[in-house]
């Protein structure tokens, strides 16, 4: 049955019953979420505007 449209029909039933209704919606939105799309770094953190300077701030006198 795996590949028909009645094993999809069951296998949406099956995680209907373990999950919820919003079981889709849920994780369809930490996707979402979590898609970083070149923008910040691996901390979360922006990197829009965040450019060091060419060293004019360090104090290594």
């Amino acid at each position: 049955m795996a590949g028909t449209h009645e094993g999809g029909e069951k296998a949406a039933e099956t995680t209907k019953e373990r999950h919820d209704e919003d079981f889709h919606k849920k994780i369809g939105n930490k996707g979402g979420h979590a898609a970083n799309h070149g923008e910040g770094n691996s901390r979360g953190e922006s990197s829009k505007g965040n450019k060091r300077s060419s060293g004019d701030d360090d104090d290594n006198s």
